[in-house]
């Protein structure tokens, strides 16, 4: 019930209490005995004459309802937002640097020194026509790059180097003779063997004059 229809049933109430006496007032010509109070009812004994007693009745108007709002609405929950965690650097770990491979180390051998001078060839003949006997030329040598030439009168010879191994073909025109040097180099000097179409081999000696 509205605050507003409260109102107007108070209002008729109250109406009521005044209009109804005066009516009374109206129709009876003031006549007490049929006079309700104002603000109580009379009540008649049954058969006597004694005066009516009034009883008091409660007038008090009824208070108006107060109409009071209560908030039935539930207060939802806030939703709080919740930032994201921040991302958490990672700690650098540490590559270990490689150590460098321990394979043995490889030895440039040094360049063979150059062959361009006058040399002693000394053939020992081990096997062969003439074996034990030793045969020696006195030659001179020249190197261009890997190539070596010379010789003397008696004896020419072509080479390369390879490495520190020289191998040489040789030939003695006089004699009509040919065959083939090879000498390991050690420093100035080589030794290594021979072979002869004469036919003979044995070893051989390089040696810087």
């Amino acid at each position: 019930m509205t605050a507003s229809r409260l109102w107007l049933i108070v209002a008729a109430f109250i109406a009521g209490l005044i209009v109804t006496p005066l009516y009374l007032i109206m129709t009876t010509g003031g006549d007490e005995d049929v006079l309700p109070g104002a603000y109580g009812t009379v009540e008649l004994a049954a058969g006597t004459d004694e005066a009516p007693t009034m009883s008091p009745a409660s007038m008090t108007p009824p208070s108006p309802a107060t109409a009071t709002a209560v908030s039935t609405a539930t207060a939802l929950p806030t939703s709080v937002p919740v930032s994201p965690l921040a991302a958490t650097p990672k700690p650098e770990i540490a590559t270990p640097t490689p150590l460098p491979s321990q394979q043995p180390a490889v030895v440039a051998r040094g360049a063979a020194p150059s062959l361009t001078g006058r040399y002693r060839i000394a053939d020992t003949i081990t096997e062969g026509a003439g074996a034990g006997m030793v045969a020696s030329f006195d030659v001179d040598l020249q190197q261009a790059g890997n190539a070596v030439t010379g010789g003397n009168s008696e004896i020419r010879l072509t080479g390369q180097i390879e490495g520190n191994t020289v191998r040489a073909q040789f030939v003695q025109p006089a004699l009509g003779y040919s065959g083939t040097f090879v000498w390991n180099l050690q420093g100035s000097s080589g030794s290594g063997t021979f072979t002869s179409s004469v036919p003979n081999a044995g070893v051989s000696q390089l040696t810087r004059l």
